[in-house]
This record gives C-alpha cells, sequence and structure tokens, in this order.
C-alpha cells in the first residue's frame, strides 16, 4: 500500500492488478472490440466518401444473348452463379458485377466468365448484388463446366453428358439435373436432390458436408469415405438413421439397375435421404 501525492492529497489509492490467468482473455477482446471498430469507421467513411466525391466504382449491369453450343463453360470466380434452364433458343445471360462481362463462342463451345483484372474499388453500394444468372435453353448438352473461386454455384433441371462443377469456398446446390456429375469443392457444401438417378455422381470435398436427396426407386452403389465426419441415412435401411462415423470406405446398395455414387471427404457428413414425393 503507497500513499498517494499531487491530486490525491494523502489518500490511500489500492492498485488492482488483472489476474495473469485472465490477461490473455481480456487482450482477446480488447483486440476483438478494437477491430469492429476500425472496421465500422472504415465502412463508414467509404461511404460519406463515395456520397461527397463520387468515388463510387463503375457497375456493370448487362443482359446478353447468345447461341448455345453443345459445350457451356461458365466461371464466375467470386460471384454467386445461377443456372436455369427455359424454353428458348438461346442463352441469357443477367449479370451484375465490377467488372466487364466476357463471352466467347465458337461452333461447338460457350464461354462466359467476367473480367479478372485488379479493378480497385473503394465503395459500391451494390458490392452484394454482384452475381451472374444464366438461362440455358432445355436441350441434352455434351458438356457444362461450372467454376468459381468463392462464390456460390446453383443449378437446375439441366441435361448434359456430364456436369462438372469446381469451387474452392462456395456452396454448391444442385436440383433435378441429369448426366454424369463430378463435383470438387474445398470448403463449400454440397446439396444435391435428384428426381430420377440414371447416371454416375461422384463428390470431393475437403471440410464441406454432403446432402444428397433421391427417389427411393432408384438403384444405387454407394460408397463414401472420410476422415472424421458423419452418415446418416433413411435410403438405406434403419440401420442408418442415426449417425454413425467411418473411418474406411462403406459400400452401400440400393435397389437394381445400380449407378455409382462416390463421395470423398476429409472432415464433412453425409447425409443421404429419400425424396418424398407429393401428390395432390
Amino acid at each position: 500500500m503507497k500513499r498517494g501525492f499531487g491530486l490525491f492529497g494523502n489518500k490511500r489509492i489500492r492498485i488492482k492488478s488483472i489476474p495473469k490467468e485472465n490477461r490473455s482473455k481480456h487482450l482477446l477482446w480488447l483486440f476483438i472490440i478494437l477491430a469492429v471498430m476500425s472496421g465500422s469507421a472504415a465502412v463508414i467513411t467509404q461511404f460519406f466518401a463515395a456520397e461527397l466525391f463520387n468515388w463510387q466504382s463503375t457497375v456493370y449491369r448487362e443482359r446478353r444473348i447468345i447461341e448455345a453450343a453443345d459445350i457451356v463453360s461458365i466461371h464466375s470466380a467470386d460471384m454467386n452463379l445461377e443456372i436455369y434452364s427455359h424454353s428458348g433458343s438461346q442463352i441469357i445471360i443477367d449479370y451484375i458485377g465490377e467488372t466487364a462481362l466476357l463471352t466467347e463462342k465458337s461452333d461447338f463451345e460457350v464461354r462466359i466468365g467476367k473480367d479478372e483484372d485488379f479493378s480497385f474499388s473503394l465503395f459500391s453500394l451494390d458490392r452484394f448484388n454482384y452475381n451472374m444468372r444464366v438461362g440455358l435453353p432445355v436441350r441434352e448438352y455434351k458438356e457444362l463446366r461450372l467454376t468459381s473461386a468463392s462464390g456460390n454455384i446453383s443449378a437446375e433441371r439441366v441435361h448434359a453428358g456430364q456436369i462438372t462443377v469446381t469451387s474452392r469456398s462456395g456452396n454448391v446446390t444442385l436440383f433435378s439435373v441429369s448426366g454424369f456429375i463430378d463435383i470438387n469443392t474445398r470448403f463449400g457444401d454440397v446439396n444435391t436432390e435428384f428426381v430420377s438417378f440414371a447416371d454416375a455422381c461422384r463428390i470431393d470435398t475437403e471440410t464441406g458436408s454432403v446432402t444428397v436427396v433421391m427417389p427411393d426407386v432408384a438403384g444405387v452403389d454407394l460408397s463414401f469415405f472420410t476422415q472424421s465426419g458423419s452418415f446418416s441415412s433413411d435410403f438405406f435401411g434403419e440401420a442408418f438413421l442415426e449417425a454413425a462415423r467411418f473411418q474406411e470406405d462403406l459400400y452401400l446398395s440400393s435397389g437394381v439397375n445400380h449407378k455409382m455414387f462416390t463421395v470423398r471427404t476429409n472432415t464433412g457428413n453425409l447425409v443421404f435421404y429419400k425424396r418424398i414425393e407429393f401428390i395432390d
């Protein structure tokens, strides 16, 4: 105990220190609070600077229509990509992004992407609306290639001899697609729902979980491997209704005219469910 002087006169001052075991926790919370405050201040500053000095980045908004081809390759980079089918005869592209839309057409292939040259953007009110929406005419394509770096990919009611989907960190969602399906993602989750299953499917992911919805009349040979994930299903009998863990290959069969369904994941889970049909 020490006597204080100056402003405190002769009053006794008790100085209480933070226990050593709590210091790291307090420092962590202090760092988080400062980071949040700094980030909020930066966003607010950019917003008012953009409004005051008109420093908003250029936003490209475009609808482009091109002729279809047997092979369609689409790369969305960091944007969300949505694929749908329509009854027309041409490919319809609706695009909102910070760089220009790029398309190439040959006799057998259509390539769609975005200009990935570096673009400095101080602030854009539309940055959370950037996306690429592509309508494909109903037909049988030879191959459909969908790739992204961090954007999500979804495709609905498209048919091709082969559908290849590659994503680093975005989620992948497929509904009522047909053809040999090959999905590869590092961190994103994969969700697939089949109305029918007449071809093989292969899914590889490092940490993402996989959900499969399949008609119960489909013939499936399932091969599943995970390092630490779990498996649950109502498709292969009551034995797998509860989540089970495997550290080696699991092989299961159901139905007739089996097609191979392969899932490989390091830490992700696999859920394999029957598709419920609703009858009016």
